[in-house]
């Protein structure tokens, strides 16, 4: 059914219709529907207290419909909230901030003029339609779909976000263009570089990834040691210390910039390296030395 929102008028005084949604689960299976009885009625809906632990998930087909008298004023951006729009078919986000904003079920989800400032999830087989989200300083995408998915317009082709990139889908996520990841890359499961540049410039988490032949990875430049995933590469560029996680293979050519690599008990095996030091081995560790 449908949440429904009515104000009105009597004499002077505005009766506005406040719904806040604190903590817990609230599934609508309609829409969240608002009645305004004067042009100075103003009916509420809020997710936004920073104390709020809430969920919405929205399954209906036309999750807001909102009347054309007064003001309607919808706000999720509370800490810890999140927003799932889960109808089984396309539908049209809200145009607002969002904390967490998830999408699932199927068929596309439009995100024109949204701004995420947590986490955005990509569930089941729903894409992202529209304009591209904003993404907030602290932003995330998360990838954990219930089939193989492929990278869209959600992602940029340099994403600032602190949380990073997850990749939380058994079946793996295929990457469509070159990608830098400026914050955490976090790969539960494995992520596909295709014939792409895949360049990760801060915290690696150890996981797998899948390259290949045509595939090329470049560690960006930083004051701390990150884990490479096991993967085979065409080309890979090292610009810190590393400390593997897997097998690392190079198929075509290996640059060392001058940085430590902690082998960590694998293998780092490359037909042709590039490198202006001399190299040490010591304990298992290689040691560029300018």
């Amino acid at each position: 059914g449908n949440l429904n929102l009515y104000s009105n008028t009597y004499f002077s005084f505005f009766n506005n219709a406040i719904f806040n949604l604190n903590s817990g689960t609230l599934t609508l299976n309609g829409s969240v529907v608002t009645t305004n009885e004067n042009a100075s009625n103003n009916s509420q809906f809020y997710m936004n207290q920073s104390t709020q632990n809430a969920t919405l998930i929205l399954n209906g087909a036309t999750p807001f419909i909102l009347g054309g008298v007064g003001i309607s004023t919808i706000n999720f951006n509370g800490t810890g909230n999140t927003v799932n729009y889960n109808y089984a078919g396309n539908v049209t986000c809200y145009p607002t901030t969002y904390n967490n904003l998830t999408i699932s079920g199927s068929g596309e989800k439009t995100t024109t003029n949204i701004i995420v400032n947590g986490v955005f999830t990509l569930k089941d087989t729903a894409i992202q339609a529209g304009t591209m989200p904003t993404y907030g300083a602290n932003s995330a995408i998360k990838y954990n779909g219930s089939t193989t998915q492929t990278t869209g317009g959600e992602l940029p082709l340099i994403f600032n976000g602190a949380g990073g990139i997850i990749i939380d889908n058994v079946n793996g996520v295929n990457l469509n263009a070159n990608l830098t990841v400026n914050g955490i890359f976090n790969s539960i499961d494995y992520l596909s570089i295709g014939t792409h540049l895949l360049t990760l410039n801060g915290e690696i988490n150890c996981g797998v990834l899948v390259g290949g032949a045509t595939s090329d990875l470049t560690i960006g430049t930083g004051t701390t040691e990150v884990n490479i995933p096991s993967v085979s590469v065409c080309n890979f560029i090292v610009n810190r210390d590393i400390k593997l996680c897997g097998n690392v293979t190079v198929l075509c050519v290996y640059t060392n910039n001058g940085f430590n690599v902690d082998l960590n008990g694998y293998s780092l095996i490359t037909s042709y390296t590039r490198v202006s030091t001399y190299i040490y081995s010591l304990n298992n560790k290689l040691i560029y030395i300018n």
